[in-house]
């Protein structure tokens, strides 16, 4: 495993022309304390009540289906009855697991994993195998990349997580510092892939 690299100064310039990620450079204060040793970053409310929501709509769309078959057919209301109380069961245990269970991503002392969100390239790896760490903007939101030793890619949507981007941020610094070694966030502008320029 290479040994940290030399020579970068942390940068204290915003990020991004368009979409600034504040909090995202500034040096990690050696005095700082421990991280805890797990730290899960969850789906903001509002975006929780969007998926709630949208199972919400679908439901209401299945108990109308129900509601027509049992009406041409002549089956038994009490299909309607179960199906829209298991239903309703379901968007109960949704929300809980939401707001309570899922995660966007998930820190610990070993590395990180990726939850809830898609298209992020690799989704787990140790603290060991990062080899650098930048911060762009891809289709106009804020992401920091981490890019892998053997040459994968992590890409962390941190506008998702809203006001508690910037901790995000302030773990994730920390938690490279402990387990890697101090590295800098490298300042990028976007690029066609998404991914930050080449240091």
């Amino acid at each position: 495993m290479p040994a940290a690299r030399s020579g970068h100064k942390w940068q204290h310039e915003g990020v991004g022309a368009h979409v600034p990620v504040v909090g995202l450079n500034g040096a990690v204060d050696p005095a700082a304390p421990d991280v805890p040793d797990v730290t899960h970053y969850r789906l903001p409310g509002i975006l929780a009540a969007r998926v709630v929501g949208a199972a919400l709509v679908a439901l209401a769309a299945l108990v109308l289906v129900v509601t027509l078959l049992v009406a041409t057919l002549g089956a038994t209301p009490d299909l309607l009855v179960l199906v829209a109380g298991l239903g309703v069961l379901g968007l109960a245990v949704l929300g809980w697991w939401l707001r309570a269970r899922a995660y966007l991503v998930r820190l610990d002392a070993e590395g990180y994993r990726v939850g809830l969100a898609f298209g992020v390239g690799v989704r787990s790896a140790a603290w060991r195998e990062v080899a650098d760490v930048g911060t762009t903007t891809l289709a106009g939101a804020p992401v920091v990349v981490l890019n892998l030793e053997a040459g994968g890619r992590t890409t962390l949507p941190v506008g998702a997580l809203g006001e508690e981007r910037e901790q995000l941020v302030r773990d994730l610094q920390q938690r490279l510092r402990h387990g890697h070694g101090l590295r800098p966030l490298r300042e990028s502008g976007s690029d066609r892939d998404g991914g930050p320029a080449a240091s």
